[in-house]
């Protein structure tokens, strides 16, 4: 993640790092696109989800932000949801018109700085 200065109506962007999986190729390997997702969060947003973060067991790091968020801050998981979502839509067009079911699945990573320090 890398928080710019920028403020957009005294919201901070914050700036999450985006893996799409795109499938796996011959062999098995998976191929990913790395995408980067801007979204503004007021300062009470981004410490709410540091302290949901703050919460987690590491092993479940791996997982991502989005489970975090689903069932705890849901209006928070729909804002980037939709943002990653848009950004997907616009690099894949054969899913316009598609249900949302279609759309890669994709991991959003924890934000370094979200992490608990040792």
């Amino acid at each position: 993640m890398k928080q710019t200065n920028e403020l957009c109506e005294s919201k901070t962007i914050l700036a999450f790092d985006i893996m799409v999986f795109e499938g796996k190729i011959c062999g098995g390997c998976e191929m990913i696109r790395d995408l980067i997702a801007e979204v503004p969060f007021t300062d009470e947003e981004i410490a709410q989800m540091r302290q949901l973060v703050s919460k987690l067991d590491d092993a479940l790091y791996s997982e991502g932000l989005m489970p975090v968020l689903k069932e705890s801050a849901p209006e928070l998981y729909e804002r980037i949801d939709t943002v990653v979502k848009d950004m997907i839509k616009r690099d894949y067009s054969i899913l316009e018109g598609s249900d949302m079911e279609a759309y890669p699945d994709y991991t959003c990573d924890i934000p370094v700085d979200f992490l608990p320090e040792d």
